[in-house]
């Protein structure tokens, strides 16, 4: 679209259409399909933007995205309704400004400069609605009981210009992208940061959900479990009120909390004081097939220190029938304590050890 267009009839799109501007434009007939529309700025120097007037439009997803650099931006006015059945993606240099209804499951902004502008009347975020990403929302959001807010795509910032009230029941996914916290790392980098300027408000029914995708579940077999942790996750101008619980608190290795400390909402990790279990190579606190498994994947091996988590439990550097029979001993459910099954017998320990040396056979094939 080329200075100035206005396209005044209807739309029925392909998947993965693309509509080019250059300057400012406008569509006021009606964009419809089951396919994802991409609003994207073919300019690599200068603004450019598209105005939608008309009250049914609809598609499956949006995209509003950039290919120049920073003084090239794209900007997406909705002056009506639109609904989007996935997802509503602001991307590099793209900014969404909404219009009386906006309807779509998910509002991910991409990019560090992605901007969803609702400074004119705010935005309510409804149940089953999720606001994510590393960008910037100017204005307030209202957060209803069902929604969620995710501060990052990966790892990132996501920023809040206004108010952003969670008191109805919101809650928010958090995610660790490296092994880090407020010590070494730096919060919007290396774990996710939710930044407020005015005020934050959670309600009694926010939950608070741990995402360990990028660095993998807490775990006995990484040394960072093992000491206590914390991480600034929230910040407000002012803040109201905590998370009332964290979905998945407990691990083998420990527990998380949240507390707050002045305006900020810290998650706190408590390392456990439990003794690592011989035999227990993956910090579940079960010795059972898994742990045996591993230790005939690596058994013969010299595994030098810190083998533990390879099977080697009497740190001699060698994954062997000591390990093996250290296992069998130890063989059990601990997640409540004690095991609760009985030391083997030694018959039983050879039996165990002639097993694994059958898994080793096998694997060696």
């Amino acid at each position: 679209m080329e200075y100035g267009v206005e396209l005044q009839g209807s739309l029925t799109l392909a998947d993965d259409a693309v509509i080019e501007m250059r300057a400012d434009n406008t569509i006021s007939g009606a964009i419809s399909g089951d396919y994802v529309l991409w609003f994207r700025n073919r300019a690599t120097s200068y603004a450019s933007s598209v105005t939608l007037t008309n009250s049914a439009n609809s598609t499956k997803g949006l995209n509003i995205a950039s290919d120049g650099n920073t003084t090239a931006p794209v900007t997406v006015y909705l002056n009506a309704n639109y609904t989007a059945t996935e997802y509503v993606r602001i991307a590099k240099h793209g900014t969404l400004v909404p219009g009386t209804y906006l309807s779509t499951p998910r509002i991910p902004l991409d990019y560090s400069d992605a901007v969803l502008d609702v400074s004119a009347a705010g935005m309510t975020l409804v149940d089953g609605m999720t606001l994510e990403g590393r960008g910037t929302v100017t204005g307030m959001v209202t957060a209803a009981e069902g929604s969620m807010v995710s501060p990052g795509m990966t790892t990132g910032t996501l920023n809040i210009t206004g108010d952003l009230d969670m008191s109805a029941g919101a809650d928010m996914t958090w995610s660790l992208g490296t092994l880090t916290d407020n010590t070494t790392g730096v919060a919007g980098t290396d774990f996710n940061l939710l930044l407020v300027s005015g005020a934050l408000t959670l309600g009694a029914a926010s939950e608070l959900t741990l995402d360990f995708t990028d660095v993998g579940d807490p775990s006995a077999a990484e040394t960072f479990w093992s000491s206590d942790h914390a991480w600034t996750i929230a910040t407000a101008f002012t803040l109201a009120g905590n998370f009332v619980s964290i979905t998945n608190p407990t691990w083998a290795t420990g527990a998380f909390a949240t507390s707050i400390v002045d305006n900020n909402v810290l998650l706190n990790y408590v390392a456990s004081t439990a003794l690592p279990i011989p035999g227990d190579t993956n910090g579940d606190r079960l010795v059972d097939e898994l742990d045996a498994r591993r230790l005939a994947e690596k058994w013969g091996a010299s595994v030098g220190e810190g083998g533990f988590a390879d099977g080697d439990f009497n740190a001699d550097g060698v994954v062997n029938a000591l390990d093996a029979s250290i296992l069998a001993a130890n063989w059990g459910d601990y997640t409540g304590g004690e095991s609760t099954a009985a030391v083997p017998e030694p018959s039983s320990i050879v039996l165990l050890t002639a097993w694994l040396a059958m898994l080793f056979v096998r694997r060696r094939r």
